[in-house]
């Protein structure tokens, strides 16, 4: 019977071990520690296994797949792919797979909750409470920025920034520019000139790959609220840590960081106009058992010699 591995334990993974077993598919194992493997580590495990579960966070490089051709499958744990070499894995034939659609809502929930945290200033009346130091009512206290009827900004038009505009256009009858602005009616100078919030929602790629720096925040036209659901690399934190002290950017609410996890002593983590969050966007029990499931049937089509549902 054909192996397969999990680089992580996962939700539900029991129950696809055993559905696995009974239906005499494949035998699913998979790292029991709470810690990633390293490099070396996953060179391993694979050498052993015919067909892997992957993790963000694991490096399946050129490299690696030259040396781990054997593999008939890999399906990633997430939407995004930019840890695996597509091209080389053509070159060896060896399937690729993802986890679209099911994460969609809950990644798009987790960029409102990042931009209504910073808009209403929970961190500092949190951290007000928690120190003691809440006396009284305050009528000029903790005052937020208003989110009815702003332009949000979203960069990245697929599902999760098509929903994340869905949410905020009925919570708040908000405007929604895209970028790029081509075939969506907007101008460039409707963008950088009205936008208050901009939304990160895009794969990276070389396009977006440091796309906000200091040249992308100087254009901006007004104070705005910088949220990244999508991939740390798409901003330069330290453009956004000096965006935010000359006053460019009203707040930095981030999901995902680069490198990642974010140092310890990164300058952002001391500024009260920050939330981060250890990329969680897609963490609830449901959305996370559903991309077990899309992973588990990808694995089972590729080794059945089908075609993958989900395939990159």
């Amino acid at each position: 019977m054909k192996k397969v591995y999990a680089t992580r334990k996962i939700e539900n993974i029991e129950y696809w071990r055993d559905y696995a077993k009974e239906n005499n598919l494949f035998d699913l194992c998979w790292n029991e520690r709470e810690e990633n493997l390293s490099q070396a580590e996953l060179y391993s495990v694979a050498k052993g296994n015919d067909a892997l579960i992957t993790m963000l966070c694991d490096n399946i490089d050129a490299d690696f797949l030259k040396e781990n051709n054997h593999l008939l499958a890999i399906s990633n744990y997430a939407v995004g792919h930019n840890n695996l070499d597509k091209k080389a894995a053509q070159t060896y034939s060896i399937p690729l797979g993802n986890t679209p659609d099911v994460l969609t809502h809950a990644t798009a929930e987790c960029a409102l909750t990042l931009l209504l945290m910073l808009s209403r200033r929970t961190q500092e009346a949190i951290a007000n409470v928690k120190e003691g130091q809440w006396k009284t009512w305050e009528p000029l206290q903790f005052n937020g920025f208003d989110l009815r009827e702003r332009t949000i900004g979203i960069i990245g038009d697929g599902r999760i920034g098509q929903a994340f505009a869905k949410m905020a256009e009925n919570l708040w009858q908000a405007k929604v520019l895209y970028y790029p602005y081509k075939d969506r009616g907007a101008s460039e100078e409707q963008f950088f000139g009205e936008c208050d919030v901009i939304s990160l929602h895009c794969p990276l790629n070389e396009k977006s790959e440091g796309l906000i720096d200091s040249h992308f925040i100087d254009r901006m036209e007004k104070p705005f609220y910088f949220i990244n659901t999508a991939r740390g690399a798409c901003h330069k934190e330290d453009d956004l840590l000096d965006g935010l002290r000359k006053g460019k950017i009203l707040g930095i609410g981030l999901d995902v960081t680069d490198p990642e996890p974010m140092q310890a002593n990164s300058p952002l983590l001391k500024e009260e106009s920050t939330v981060i969050l250890p990329h969680i966007g897609s963490a609830t029990k449901k959305t996370r058992q559903e991309m077990t499931k899309l992973c588990m049937k990808n694995i089972e089509a590729a080794l059945t010699n089908k075609s993958m549902p989900h395939s990159i």
